[in-house]
């Protein structure tokens, strides 16, 4: 989740907006590169290898705040 944690239980599994995008910003600015999901689907199908220092962002849930505060993160960083 990428939200503010609203109760105790939630901390472990919550990373909130500002704290997420300074991750963003630190691989950004130690020369990671953001790849697709189908750049790994071919590296593993066609064995095209993956960029060196490539990252890929997953997220295991459907919540909401994946759109509303993870997502515009993600487009400011393209």
């Amino acid at each position: 989740m990428v939200s503010q944690p609203k109760v105790s239980s939630e901390i472990k599994y919550t990373c909130s907006p500002l704290q997420f995008e300074k991750h963003i910003q630190l691989l950004l600015k130690k020369g990671f590169k953001a790849i697709s999901i189908e750049a790994v689907e071919k590296c593993y199908t066609q064995k095209i290898p993956l960029p060196d220092k490539s990252f890929l962002i997953t997220f295991d849930d459907g919540f909401e705040d994946n759109y509303l505060n993870a997502f515009p993160i993600l487009q400011s960083y393209n």
